[in-house]
Order: structure tokens, then C-alpha cells, then sequence
């Protein structure tokens, strides 16, 4: 990944909605609702939603992709939360990140750049 990749904010999409349970473990629910999708799943007799468990670790990256954050920052906050236990944290953000983003569960978009503000003379 490219060093500007890291600036990168990832967005989650809107046909995933999630609830958080009392243990902190959040659960996914993707919706079908392209337009393709559905009628896939009208003809197959399949649900037009499914439900994922993620782990305690996706549960945390998952809610700190908000649309504020970059990739960088929610890497140094899970290090910060889970220590040695999230090593290599690194890879394993990235890896999940890159599976929800080819799952179209997120997006990533570029911040918003600063503007330099003209020196009087």
C-alpha cells in the first residue's frame, strides 16, 4: 500500500447496518439491494440480507471506521487497545480492510486537503 494509502478514510457503505451486543462484538447485516441482487435472490429463493459475527478485534476497527478517521489512525488506535495481542496490527488491519473493501462493505476516500492560506504582502 502506497504511503498516501494510509491518509486514506475508510466509509462504511449504507447497505450494511450493524448493532453492538453486551459483550462489545458487533454484528453486520448486509443487505441485497442492488438491483440485480435482488431479483438473484427472488429467483433463487435467497434472503435478501445476511448476518456476520465479527471478532472482537473487527468489532473495534469496524467502529473506528467513521468516516473521520484515516487507515493510520485506526492502525495507532487498535495498537493502543489491543497491545501485543494485535501483532502483527499492521497486516491485520490492512488484511481485514482490504476484505471488507472487496466485499463493497466499505469504501475509502481521500481527506479533505487543507488550504493554504495566502501570505499578505
Amino acid at each position: 500500500m502506497k504511503r498516501d494509502a494510509h491518509e486514506l478514510i475508510p466509509v462504511t457503505q449504507k447497505r450494511v447496518t450493524w448493532q453492538k451486543n453486551s459483550d462489545g462484538i458487533i454484528k453486520l447485516t448486509i443487505w441485497r439491494n442492488g438491483l440485480i441482487e435482488k431479483y438473484l435472490c427472488q429467483s433463487m429463493n435467497l434472503p435478501l440480507k445476511f448476518d456476520v459475527d465479527l471478532d472482537e478485534f473487527g468489532s473495534f476497527v469496524w467502529q473506528n471506521m467513521d468516516g473521520r478517521q484515516n487507515i493510520m489512525e485506526i492502525i495507532k488506535l487498535t495498537k493502543e487497545k489491543f497491545g501485543k495481542k494485535a501483532e502483527p496490527v499492521y497486516k491485520r488491519v490492512l488484511a481485514f480492510m482490504k476484505q471488507l473493501l472487496n466485499n463493497r462493505l466499505i469504501s475509502l476516500k481521500k481527506p479533505k486537503r487543507k488550504k493554504k492560506s495566502k501570505k499578505k504582502k
